[in-house]
């Protein structure tokens, strides 16, 4: 058997999870394929993938003339699908080298013939530079066909309760927080209202699974987690059986053993295969190692753009957590985080599509109480007990649509954010 090449790892890549050949199609044609075999193989993947076919190893196998070997040694490639884009750029640029070659050997053949030299290597430039243009699309190809799809709504995943707020396939948003705000108590209740649509995965580096449940049942029977830390009483329990059935019907699972990178992105990937869409990620900072020689901002800045090629790669919305330094103003108060507090975490804020920045505030910051009145119907709060209740969601980046603040109220006993209303 041969060792395996960049194009079978190309071919893994894409059998792993078809969702990679949009992209990588993009850069690579069969006739790039060293490999006539492999080159055959590829164009019957685009012709599965349109047609809507599953495509792996035996639907392949099923299709293809080619010996079944070629497949298995594409296999033996071992490739990670969040790398398709990077074997395809190797494949293409392993032919470009390769038409270099065959147009410099013409050129030395003929350069001594009856042809014009100057207008022969003219023309053969000429051919190299038609084929560089080809990655990119003009606006003048790609408006008629957005336009024919202008009526048809994109699909896309709302953010609970913030209906502006979209995310899509690919994207990666991050929840940024200091600790102890409520992040995690965040990522349980987005990822409670999502997996009720789609199927949704929790990455839980701090927690076990069954600190996951307690907050749902707290969540949704009005018990706190304390409770549930002292036992109910039988009748108690039977309760919150009833008040918590429908979580049974949660397309939701949690994984509390991942330690590394390595192993989140290829869980993730095996996730999508399954027809997960929603991937969350608790936290960022625990799950990142340094290396030799390497700080930390590298380390975490490796981890966030590894992270957003598998986003791409699979088509999962992932959202990551990410825990912020303390910061004090001049007056010795804790300040609401900024966009650059996450920009010190490699560079997350800049792989990201979108950044919720989450705060609560103090007891004592009754500044904030009396600006809040002016905009919004702290009638709501009057009953709190304290104004730790306050808390604040600021949408500080985009990347479809204008950034904003929301401030909101925050259940300890219940560990949920609600909305508060405008006047």
């Amino acid at each position: 058997m041969r060792t395996p090449s960049i194009e079978d790892a190309l071919i893994d890549a894409v059998l792993l999870n078809w969702r990679v050949y949009s992209q990588c199609a993009q850069i690579v044609e069969p006739t790039d394929f060293a490999s006539e075999r492999l080159g055959k193989l590829w164009k019957l993947l685009a012709e599965m993938i349109s047609e809507g076919a599953a495509v792996d190893v035996v639907t392949v196998s099923q299709r293809c003339d080619i010996d079944r070997m070629v497949l298995l040694e594409a296999q033996d490639a071992c490739a990670i699908s969040a790398h398709g884009l990077d074997y395809a750029h190797a494949v293409r640029l392993a032919a470009d080298r390769r038409m270099v070659a065959r147009k410099a050997s013409i050129l030395s053949h003929t350069a001594l013939d009856d042809s014009d030299p100057i207008t022969l290597a003219a023309e053969t430039l000429a051919g190299l530079r038609t084929r560089q243009r080809e990655s990119a699309t003009s606006a003048a190809e790609l408006l008629p066909a957005r336009y024919e799809q202008l009526s048809t709504p994109r699909d896309f995943i709302g953010f609970p309760n913030f209906p502006s707020v979209h995310l899509h396939a690919g994207d990666m948003f991050v929840i940024g927080a200091r600790r102890g705000v409520g992040k995690s108590a965040l990522a349980a209740q987005i990822a409670d209202e999502w997996s009720r649509e789609y199927p949704t995965r929790i990455y839980s580096l701090e927690m076990l699974k069954g600190d996951w449940a307690d907050r749902l049942i707290a969540r949704h029977a009005g018990v706190s987690v304390n409770e549930l830390d002292e036992g109910l009483t039988h009748e108690q329990a039977e309760v919150v059986r009833l008040l918590t059935s429908d979580l049974l019907t949660l397309e939701l699972s949690i994984a509390d053993h991942i330690s590394t990178v390595d192993a989140l992105i290829a869980d993730i990937r095996r996730f999508a295969t399954e027809g997960g869409k929603i991937a969350i990620v608790d936290y960022l900072g625990l799950l990142v190692s340094k290396g030799r020689g390497e700080s930390r901002y590298e380390a975490v800045t490796e981890a966030s753009r590894r992270l957003k090629s598998c986003a791409l790669a699979t088509g999962i919305v992932l959202v990551v957590l990410s825990q912020l330094s303390r910061q004090r103003d001049a007056s010795g108060r804790e300040r609401v985080p900024s966009l650059s507090d996450l920009r010190d975490s490699g560079a997350v804020e800049q792989d990201a599509d979108g950044v919720l920045l989450l705060h609560r505030f103090t007891p004592d910051d009754m500044k904030v109480r009396e600006d809040l009145s002016k905009q919004w119907d702290v009638r709501d709060l009057t009953g709190l007990e304290t104004a730790d209740d306050l808390a604040q969601f600021d949408f500080a980046k985009m990347r479809r649509g204008a950034s904003f603040v929301q401030p909101m109220r925050w259940s300890g006993p219940g560990q949920y954010f609600s909305r508060v209303p405008k006047w």
